[in-house]
């Protein structure tokens, strides 16, 4: 950004400084929502195991070695760490229904996700990183991604990336095709039929 000398004269001001930041840039990025802890509890999947990942489940380690397969339900979710190995797959039950992941430690995401329609998937499923270590998602990716605090790197081994992503430094590797998509969960009728 060049600033001019009348930009520099209103420095003097500080509110007459912000009100212009404000028209320069309307936009508000959301803060980060308080964490829930992750407990303590570790949990593995090994090959030709499976898992399926519930509302409230909580973990201080999530590993997914290759070969095992982690399941999805919709609802909010707080990890510690997550490893998804090469060779470890990924599927969401209700693709599009609404599900969080809170995450505050480590990521490794190299799983496939199984879901033939990875626009769905991503427009149900936002990953909130809580804490600061940098995020390397190599695998199949489809979701949004709020890591306000992060270094993310994606597209280094798969090379299409659906959803959106903000964070502190975005690196996305050569010949990746990112397809924004929003996150906009449908709505559970069950749920709403019930008055929740």
């Amino acid at each position: 950004m060049v600033i001019h000398e009348p930009t520099i004269r209103k420095l003097t001001n500080p509110k007459a400084f912000i009100l212009q930041l404000k028209t320069l840039w309307p936009h508000r990025v959301a803060e980060l929502p308080a964490m829930q802890s992750a407990g303590l509890v570790t949990k593995e999947i090994a090959n030709n195991e499976s898992y399926t990942l519930k509302d409230g489940d909580r973990f201080q380690t999530l590993k997914v070695s290759p070969g095992g397969t982690l399941f999805v339900e919709p609802g909010e979710i707080s990890i510690g760490n997550i490893q998804l190995e090469s060779g470890s797959k990924v599927l969401f039950i209700n693709p599009g229904m609404q599900t969080i992941l809170h995450l505050h430690g480590g990521v490794i995401w190299r799983a496939r996700t199984l879901n033939d329609d990875l626009e769905k998937v991503a427009k149900g499923f936002k990953l909130i990183q809580h804490g600061s270590e940098t995020m390397t998602v190599e695998g199949m990716w489809a979701d949004t991604i709020f890591a306000p605090n992060v270094d993310l790197v994606l597209g280094q081994s798969s090379k299409k990336l659906y959803g959106r992503f903000l964070g502190k430094n975005v690196t996305v590797h050569q010949y990746t095709q990112v397809y924004g998509i929003p996150f906009v969960p449908e709505m559970n009728t069950a749920i709403a039929r019930r008055g929740r």
